[in-house]
């Protein structure tokens, strides 16, 4: 049942949530290969189709990283993927690349005309 729960947070995105779970579930998940890999390159394609900009503070949350590890990881897509750290945060800031999925939209709302 965990595993349904654990497949569930991250089908919804809920990654603080699925993060959490995974500590019941160490010694199973530590013996398949790639799992966090996967689970952590699954977590970054959704943050660059959602967002532009993220805080760090998000990003560790969302990735289950911290301290080195996070800032190898910012440094790494820096120089690799178009990320840059927004220079008015102090590092607090993380601008990812403009997508096609990460630009506002109009809304469109039926059925209403506007004569502008």
């Amino acid at each position: 049942a965990s595993l349904i729960v654990m497949a569930g947070h991250l089908q919804a995105c809920r990654f603080k949530d699925f993060w959490a779970s995974v500590e019941g579930q160490r010694d199973l998940l530590n013996s398949v290969p790639g799992f966090y890999d996967a689970v952590r390159s699954y977590a970054l394609q959704v943050l660059g189709s959602t967002f532009q900009r993220v805080s760090k503070t998000t990003l560790m949350e969302v990735m289950k990283l911290e301290g080195m590890g996070l800032d190898t990881l910012i440094t790494t897509k820096c120089k690799s993927s178009g990320w840059a750290v927004a220079p008015e945060s102090n590092g607090g800031v993380i601008i990812l690349p403009k997508t096609e999925q990460n630009q506002p939209r109009a809304k469109q709302v039926e059925g209403t005309k506007y004569d502008g």
